[in-house]
């Protein structure tokens, strides 16, 4: 009998063991599987193409320099409930990564993400960044082109970023590259005034303020809030409006002179009777649920997704555990 209660005990503390210790699987392109208990033992077996999908906790990445793609847990607290938020630390990706994708991360705060071309190359092409709360800045150190950002939270996109594509997103601060497209963001105010780079063109985006520097050789396209005052910059079709008028819940202006600040608890859809309701160039909202790329609620990875699960805390009298779960993806 001691020995059963012996067995008995080592089995429990292991699985408790098990439970705490992070299972990230390593998707080949073929389907193949291997769990791993590291980040970095997932990556190191990483080749290009492959697929890393994180579960709820914090992780260290390394510098990401190979074309893999990194799928979390999802990046808001409300939709990961179930299963936690996948974090991240602040980390640099470079010209091998290119190709490559993350979503589904909350990268905490510190320097965002840097992206780094190798010396023997003058400039890199493609990676996309979708799903993603990031409590930083996306910074280019070294020309990246073909960059997305789609539906993220960032604090603002800045350097040596060109021919990118930055649509559906919610941004807090400048977005200084030039020779990229702007389509149906929502761009807070931040302390003085806005950088919004050159030769880019600005679509469908909603601005708090017209505060900003001068955006030369750039195009504006019913975007609100925003008059460019560089004698090179064109604009059509430009709405002026206070975001109460905007917004169905913008939340609650602060500071002096009174500013909006994002919550995620906020309700950014457009009101019917608002100037924005299906008037961006395409025909939809401006603003993030506009477009080809409206925002997903709850920012749920493409993966299916748990975002909600109760388990019984006994068995029935029928030696049953009731367990309910609720699964959806974000596409």
């Amino acid at each position: 009998m001691k020995n059963i209660l012996l067995l008995l005990s080592f089995l429990f503390v292991s699985n408790i063991i098990m439970a705490q210790t992070p299972r990230i699987a390593l998707v080949k392109p073929n389907g193949t599987t291997t769990i791993h208990s590291t980040f970095q033992a997932a990556y190191d077996a990483a080749i290009n193409d492959d697929y890393i999908y994180l579960p709820g906790g914090t992780f260290s990445l390394p510098t990401i320099d190979k074309k893999i793609h990194i799928i979390g847990a999802g990046s808001n607290i409300d939709s990961c409930q179930a299963t936690g938020m996948s974090k991240v630390n602040p980390f640099s990706i470079n010209s091998g990564a290119q190709g490559g994708s993350i979503e589904g991360l909350n990268i905490l705060p510190g320097s965002g993400i840097g992206f780094y071309a190798n010396s023997s190359t003058s400039s890199s092409i493609g990676f996309k960044i979708k799903r993603c709360f990031i409590d930083g800045n996306i910074q280019g150190n070294s020309v990246w082109e073909s960059l997305v950002v789609e539906n993220c939270y960032f604090l603002s996109i800045s350097g040596n970023i060109e021919n990118s594509l930055i649509r559906n997103n919610v941004i807090l601060g400048h977005c200084s590259v030039n020779y990229s497209m702007f389509l149906n963001n929502i761009i807070f105010q931040v302390n003085g005034n806005l950088q919004l780079g050159s030769s880019n063109t600005f679509k469908n985006n909603i601005f708090q303020s017209d505060s900003y520097t001068s955006a030369p050789n750039s195009y504006f396209y019913n975007n609100v809030n925003i008059t460019p005052y560089s004698s090179s910059s064109e604009s059509y079709n430009t709405v002026i409006e206070p975001w109460v008028d905007i917004f169905l819940v913008p939340g609650m202006p602060s500071g002096s002179p009174p500013s909006y600040s994002y919550n995620v608890h906020n309700n950014y859809h457009i009101k019917v009777t608002s100037a924005c309701y299906n008037s961006g160039a395409d025909g939809t909202d401006r603003g993030i649920y506009g477009g080809s790329s409206p925002w997903v609620e709850g920012s749920i990875p493409s993966n299916p997704h748990i975002y909600f699960k109760q388990v019984a805390e006994e068995t029935n009298a029928n030696g049953q555990l009731q367990i309910h779960f609720k699964v959806r993806a974000g596409n």
